[in-house]
């Protein structure tokens, strides 16, 4: 049974999640960080699948010319840039790590709630974690707080356009916070 709103837990000042996203007729259940730093929803798939088949997949992408756009992190230097801005300019994206590419996913789930049908891009070079960030947060009523009954640390959320009476209530119950 799905939850009627997101809530998740700091733990090691992250807030971890599981994600659920249905991939080539399977569905994964993957851990993923709850990140207001990152702009775009982003899956670096080799997360999920084996790196052969992300490679085979980029081809598929870059073939279907599926859009994509460049992201860096915090580590990556001016001279990778560079490099990468070079490589697309030369209609070399296979070897571009740092493209993702945009997919409609028809059932995003976290944390058992089900947030719906979403684009999130996928990179298909990298390892790192996989991040919900700001472009699917905007679209939440989120609170985040102390747990008054248990002290931990919690992040509460719900789409705007579905605020319901059980994400209320734990809310107050929660936070005391009234509505």
């Amino acid at each position: 049974m799905m939850n009627n709103y997101l809530k998740s837990i700091l733990k090691g000042n992250v807030f971890w999640s599981l994600l659920e996203l249905g991939l080539n007729e399977e569905i994964y259940k993957i851990p993923c960080k709850i990140d207001t730093g990152c702009s775009y929803s982003n899956v670096p798939i080799q997360n999920i699948v084996s790196e052969k088949e992300a490679r085979k997949m980029k081809m598929e992408d870059i073939k279907n010319r599926v859009p994509y756009q460049r992201s860096y992190g915090v580590s990556d230097t001016e001279e990778i840039k560079r490099k990468d801005k070079e490589l697309i300019l030369q209609g070399r994206l296979l070897e571009c790590t740092s493209l993702k590419f945009e997919h409609r996913f028809d059932n995003i789930v976290l944390n058992n709630y089900n947030l719906g049908e979403r684009v999130i891009r996928i990179n298909y070079d990298r390892t790192g974690n996989i991040l919900i960030g700001m472009d699917i947060l905007s679209l939440m009523d989120i609170h985040m707080g102390t747990d008054r009954k248990s002290g931990e640390y919690v992040l509460m959320g719900c789409l705007k356009d579905n605020i319901n009476i059980e994400y209320r209530e734990a809310l107050r119950n929660t936070f005391g916070i009234l509505q």
